[in-house]
């Protein structure tokens, strides 16, 4: 069953309309966190989810701003403090091959 957005589908398992809820593993971190214990995520990831930010292609400057936000937030904690802040009471633990990300300048297509 689709929902429009994850808000939606807490709803629709809170309410019973259904029996669970997938999607990558930090937004059901996040759901799981919002719900003040009602919800636990389980099992194992069986997918691997890249994010991107999209820009205009060759905006260059934008992407290296970007780019640089990312790399201040992890070398001041911010992207920490930000992930334990959105996952507090889940045990989530982020996959370090992926977490912090390397930003880079991504690709053409």
């Amino acid at each position: 069953m689709e929902q429009p957005g994850y808000a939606e589908c807490a709803t629709a398992l809170f309410s019973g309309i259904v029996d669970a809820v997938t999607t990558d593993d930090i937004i059901l971190a996040g759901l799981a966190s919002a719900s003040r214990g009602k919800l636990k995520v389980v099992g194992k990831p069986f997918t691997q989810e890249h994010y991107g930010v999209g820009i205009k292609k060759g905006d260059t400057q934008l992407a290296t701003k970007i780019n640089n936000a990312i790399v201040d937030m992890i070398q001041d904690g911010s992207w920490e403090n930000a992930i334990s802040d959105n996952t507090k009471g889940t045990n989530y633990t982020p996959d370090v091959r992926y977490n912090p990300p390397t930003p880079d300048e991504g690709e053409e297509a």
